[in-house]
């Protein structure tokens, strides 16, 4: 079958300052107030509620208000109650009495979350006629630009099965040869209707389907009709898959690959073929994660309310030692959305790939190499990081796909050209992952926490320059703290030694390195043998390979297995290595 592109771009806005602990903040009474273009569950209210007498302050409202209380159990066990307001009556109007009395938290309408899709340029092959070239620059870069410098920390960890990635999203194609590390529920048995492990859901034996209250997490694929009135039918279908091969597609030597193979996939299903979710449930798929053993969470999905109920959701999955991400969005503008722009979570804005069809050459729909992928928020108020928001995804025909192109049957995998913030997240969870795999290695344990890691992910970010082909201008610091760096996350761990370089050649006058994790950068020095080197330094990072050439001029390499390597880069020195 002929590779096809469809081009989801999900809106995923960001949180700004990670610093400040903001589940420690009391956040007091919050009035709802809804601007024009957000949507809401027609005639539901979600209240937050405080103090001792709870449950009478909410049986009083609800009585006095006539409330109908509706069923949602991970809501009510964070301090939330989810209501359908009487026929005839105003839900905001009714939210804005009920935020002013005693004992409530907030009011709010049951605001509805979407995965912001916008189109994209047909699939292209790249310059060497071979799809996956943009991926091998995406992760590891092109001349002595290293990307994402993912190959590095390949070299430390391709993930620990035993690390739990999240995937809150629209399903999961089972039938993809590429996912071979679906995160399996070993106290649940497939398919027979009981709850076996006790933890509320029936059959989730590879996550749970909050959508439509099942233990099949497979998407929807579809009716080939655009209920959400967006242009686009079942577009939310195969979004799902898309993130998850950019999270976890096997290192096989077919297809793609994704960024932290080696870790379980916990897949989460939320959308169903259009449309998006409500905040009771994305809660409530929340804290499924949460108490499932989740340690990342990445979610493809945005709103500009900032939602009371959601952030308790948040609060709670962090507390439970759960990385959150994010996207930053696709807005084009410096505002908040959320969940991403809550402290607690790592919100991702999108680079640009720097390359157009035919040649390695930048083209304005896709942003320079280093600059903003041009739908891309921006700003240290809605952006922490950025990745890369152009890339290829492995996907899952839908019917609507399969009418404009009857040669692709409904359910087949296929591969695709994608771009949007919602894909520039997955690069980050999957960095999670491989921090968190590589931590345990170091400790036998996990010992950094969500801020640990956060905070890790920020600070060892490369920096990228102000974009000056912005016509948006969004600024010198419109990339956050810069672009994640994967070996340099790893290397950053407390106890971590990035692994000594392996010499390929060595003569008097030149020394040939294959370098792994991110140990030598273009502000690298060198000594040999007690000696500073002088001699030009050549760094590849597309290849990894160092060389210095010393010309004429010897480098005091002695024969082999009696010389000592040291390096230092950003001030600190290596150990010794012996060539």
């Amino acid at each position: 079958m002929r590779p096809t592109c469809v081009a989801l771009t999900v809106v995923l806005l960001v949180s700004p300052c990670f610093s400040s602990p903001r589940y420690l903040v009391d956040r007091g009474a919050h009035p709802a107030s809804v601007d024009a273009g957000i949507l809401t569950a027609p005639g539901e209210l979600l209240i937050g509620w405080t103090g001792d007498a709870a449950s009478k302050t909410a049986t009083d409202v609800a009585t006095r208000f006539g409330l109908t209380e509706l069923p949602a159990p991970a809501l009510n066990a964070l301090g939330t109650s989810r209501y359908s307001v009487g026929a005839g009556r105003d839900s905001l109007d009714v939210a804005a009495e009920i935020a002013a009395l005693p004992n409530v938290r907030f009011a709010e309408p049951n605001v509805i979350l979407m995965p912001a899709e916008v189109p994209s340029d047909p699939l292209y092959a790249g310059v060497s006629s071979v799809p996956t070239d943009l991926q091998r620059w995406a992760y590891a870069g092109i001349g002595d630009n290293s990307m994402l410098n993912a190959e590095g920390a390949w070299d430390v960890t391709k993930g620990d099965p035993s690390v739990v990635i999240a995937v809150l999203d629209s399903g999961l194609d089972l039938d993809n040869p590429e996912f071979t590390n679906v995160w399996v529920n070993r106290g649940e048995i497939p398919a027979n209707g009981v709850d076996d492990d006790h933890n509320g859901f029936v059959d989730d034996v590879n996550g749970y389907d909050f959508h439509n209250h099942r233990g099949d997490i497979t998407p929807d694929l579809g009716d080939g009709i655009d209920n959400d009135n967006n242009e686009r039918a079942d577009d939310s279908a195969p979004h799902g898959t898309i993130a998850a091969s950019i999270i976890g597609a096997a290192h096989d030597g077919a297809g793609m690959a994704g960024g932290a193979p080696g870790c379980a996939m916990m897949i989460v299903k939320i959308f169903g073929d259009d449309g998006g979710v409500t905040v009771a449930d994305l809660a409530e798929a929340i804290k499924y994660a949460a108490d499932n053993g989740a340690d990342v969470l990445n979610l493809s999905l945005s709103t500009p309310f900032d939602s009371e109920a959601l952030f308790d959701a948040v609060r709670y999955a962090v507390a439970h030692d759960v990385v959150m991400v994010a996207a930053a969005g696709n807005g084009n503008s410096a505002a908040p959305y959320y969940p991403a722009s809550y402290n607690l979570v790592v919100s991702v804005g999108g680079t640009g790939s720097g390359f157009s069809r035919n040649a390695i050459e930048m083209q304005a729909g896709l942003g320079a190499i280093n600059g903003r992928w041009p739908k891309s928020q921006f700003g240290p108020a809605a952006v922490d990081v950025v990745a890369p928001a152009v890339t290829l995804g492995s996907s899952v025909v839908t019917v609507a796909l399969h009418n404009e192109d009857p040669t692709m049957n409904v359910g087949d995998t296929f591969y695709g050209f994608f771009e949007g913030t919602s894909f520039a997240a997955p690069y980050v969870s999957a960095l999670a992952g491989l921090v968190i795999s590589r931590d345990k290695a170091l400790h036998g344990r996990r010992t950094l926490n969500p801020n640990d890691i956060q905070a890790l992910i920020l600070w060892t970010t490369t920096d990228l320059p102000r974009d000056g082909g912005d016509t948006q201008n969004s600024g010198a610091s419109w990339d956050g703290k810069g672009r994640v760096n994967f070996a340099r996350a790893l290397d950053g761990i407390p106890g971590a030694q990035p692994p000594a370089p392996n010499v390929t050649g060595a003569n008097f006058h030149k020394l040939v390195l294959r370098v792994y994790g991110d140990a030598f950068t273009t502000e690298s020095t060198i000594e040999i043998n007690g000696k500073a080197v002088t001699a030009p330094i050549a760094f590849s990072f597309a290849d990894r390979k160092l060389e210095v050439h010393g010309g004429k001029k010897s480098l005091g390499i002695k024969k082999k297995g009696h010389n000592i390597l040291v390096v230092t880069d950003r001030g600190v020195r290596s150990p010794e290595y012996t060539f």
